[in-house]
C-alpha cells in the first residue's frame, strides 16, 4: 500500500477556505476512488493555519487515479493562493 502525507500551512487569512476545500477532497476521494483506502484531514490545536492530511491509497496506480480526477482537479484550483506552505511526502506501508 501507498501512503501519501501532506504537511500544509494556510495563509492566516485563508484557514476557512482551505479548510473546507481540504474537506471536500478527502470526502470526494474517500467516495469516489475505490482505490482510497484511507483520506484523513487534521488540524493543528496550537496553530489553526497548519493541517495535515494522511492518505492511504491501495497502490500507485490508484494514486495515479486520484491525482487525475476531477475533483483533485477542483481542489487544486480552489487552494490556489491560499497556502504559504506545502511539503508532501509518499511512503510504502510495512506490514510487520
Amino acid at each position: 500500500m501507498l501512503v501519501v502525507t501532506v504537511d500544509f500551512k494556510a495563509k492566516s487569512d485563508k484557514v476557512e477556505q482551505f479548510r473546507e476545500a481540504i474537506l471536500y477532497q478527502a470526502r470526494s476521494s474517500r467516495e469516489n476512488e475505490v482505490g482510497c483506502q484511507q483520506f484523513d484531514v487534521v488540524q493543528s490545536q496550537e496553530d489553526p493555519s497548519r493541517f495535515f492530511v494522511y492518505e492511504i491509497y491501495r497502490d500507485e496506480a490508484a494514486f495515479e487515479v486520484h491525482k487525475g480526477s476531477e475533483h483533485s482537479a477542483r481542489t487544486n484550483i480552489a487552494v490556489t493562493g491560499l497556502l504559504d506552505e506545502r511539503e508532501l511526502t509518499i511512503w510504502n506501508k510495512i506490514d510487520g
